[in-house]
């Protein structure tokens, strides 16, 4: 019969009474120790207690500090769409005033050409040429005022947006500066 020898015995059988006489003075001293003081459970207790207190605490700012994120950008959104609607609307009454200046020098040279033509033809179509631009310049003065309102209640929304995004800005800095200010104990 072939001798089988087993890997690792010789070891074990020398590290599993190191182990033994190692844990058992452990053991023994821990079976004949006595209860902890009721006054270190107290203090124990007491900073699990401050533990969970700062860890609520910590999440209730993580939680406020996204969402006032999350706040900011959507302002921010809104800012930045409402003062593209301004533009729009003031390029428009920019272009709208420029073509009123134009009709209004044609309109002119309309009565000055009609007032020193003495041809009924020539006069009549000067009179045509003018009510078709007294029409045109009345049509741009009623676009003008759709205009000017849609200006005035962009400007308004843009502050009133400007303003959220002041107020979000300021709560950031009170959650940052919260956050800078060292741990209190309790």
């Amino acid at each position: 019969m072939a001798k089988r020898t087993i890997p690792f015995v010789g070891a074990a059988c020398i590290i599993v009474p190191v182990i033994v006489l190692t844990l058992t003075p452990a053991l023994s001293a821990q079976r004949s120790a006595t209860p902890p003081e009721p006054a270190a459970l107290r203090a124990l207790l007491q900073e699990v207690q401050l533990l969970r207190t700062a860890i609520e605490r910590a999440v209730l700012v993580n939680s406020r500090m996204q969402l006032s994120l999350l706040r900011l950008n959507a302002e921010q959104q809104r800012v930045a769409h409402l003062s593209d609607v301004l533009r729009g609307v003031q390029t428009e009454l920019a272009a709208i005033a420029a073509t009123g200046r134009s009709l209004t020098r044609q309109l002119d040279s309309y009565a000055q050409m009609r007032n020193r033509t003495s041809d009924p033809d020539g006069k009549r179509d000067a009179d045509d040429n003018i009510r078709h631009l007294e029409r045109l310049l009345e049509e741009q003065h009623m676009r003008e005022l759709q205009l000017r309102t849609q200006e005035n209640d962009a400007i308004v929304a843009l502050q009133t947006s400007e303003a959220r995004l002041s107020e979000l800005n300021g709560r950031l800095d009170q959650i940052d500066q919260l956050l800078s200010e060292p741990p209190r104990r309790y």
